[in-house]
C-alpha cells in the first residue's frame, strides 16, 4: 500500500486530463493574489508551482506521501496534514483559499462541508466542480457509479456557495481542440462545458 501511494503522489498528473485545464484557469485566477493563499487539497503541488512566488502559501492535504512529492516541487510553500471537510485554521486567516479537482471527488456531505470551511477561512474562494450534464461525464457516471459527485448537480452546488455566504462568477472549462475535436466540440456546446471554475467572495464584517 505504502509503495502504491508513493508511485501515485510521484506520478498523478503526469499524463494530460481536463483537470489540467482546471490547474491552468485557477492558477490565472490566482496569479494577482496577494498575501496568504491556502491550496486546499494540494495533492502532489501541481497547482503550487503555479502560484505567485511572493505570496505566502500553505498546502493542505491528507496523503503524506502526497505532501512529500508537493514539498519537492513547491519547497517554498508550508504544508499542513489535514482534512478540507475540517479546516485546521482560524476564521480568516488567510486572504484566499482555492480547492482546485478536489470537491468532485468526495462524499457528498463533505464536499458540502469543504465549501463552507473555503468561505469561513478565507474571504475569497476559488473552486471547481464537474458539469454532469457533459456527456463525457454521463459516461463515467455510468463507469464510475462509485463516485458519487457525479450525482451532484451544478444547481445544487450553487446552492452550497450560497449557503456559504459567497456571491460567485463562473468560468466555463473546455476541452484544447488538440486533444481531440468531438470531445472539444462538445465541451463548447451551451452547458456542456465538463468543468466550471467559480471565483467566489464573502463580504468580511466591518
Amino acid at each position: 500500500m505504502k509503495e502504491y501511494d508513493e508511485g501515485l503522489a510521484r506520478d498523478y498528473g503526469s499524463r494530460w486530463t481536463i483537470e489540467e485545464e482546471v490547474r491552468e484557469a485557477a492558477a490565472g485566477a490566482l496569479s494577482d493574489a496577494p498575501g496568504r493563499i491556502l491550496d486546499a487539497g494540494c495533492g502532489n503541488g501541481l497547482l503550487l508551482v503555479r502560484l505567485p512566488p511572493d505570496a505566502f502559501v500553505v498546502g493542505l492535504e491528507r496523503s503524506p506521501w502526497m505532501i512529500d512529492e508537493a514539498r519537492r516541487r513547491a519547497p517554498r510553500s508550508r504544508f499542513v496534514i489535514g482534512d478540507l471537510a475540517r479546516l485546521p485554521f482560524r476564521t480568516n486567516a488567510f486572504t484566499v483559499a482555492a480547492a482546485v479537482n478536489v470537491l468532485w471527488g468526495m462524499k457528498e456531505s463533505d464536499a458540502r462541508r469543504g465549501v463552507g470551511e473555503l468561505a469561513r477561512v478565507a474571504g475569497r474562494a476559488v473552486l471547481d466542480y464537474r458539469n454532469r450534464a457533459n456527456p463525457g461525464i454521463l459516461l463515467r457516471r455510468g463507469r464510475d457509479a462509485r463516485n458519487p459527485f457525479h450525482k451532484i448537480s451544478v444547481d445544487r452546488f450553487r446552492g452550497w456557495l450560497r449557503a456559504a455566504g459567497l456571491t460567485w462568477t463562473e468560468r466555463p472549462i473546455r476541452r484544447p481542440w488538440s486533444r481531440g475535436f468531438l470531445g472539444a466540440l462538445l465541451s463548447r456546446v451551451p452547458g456542456w462545458a465538463p468543468h466550471l471554475l467559480a471565483e467566489g467572495r464573502r463580504p468580511l464584517p466591518l
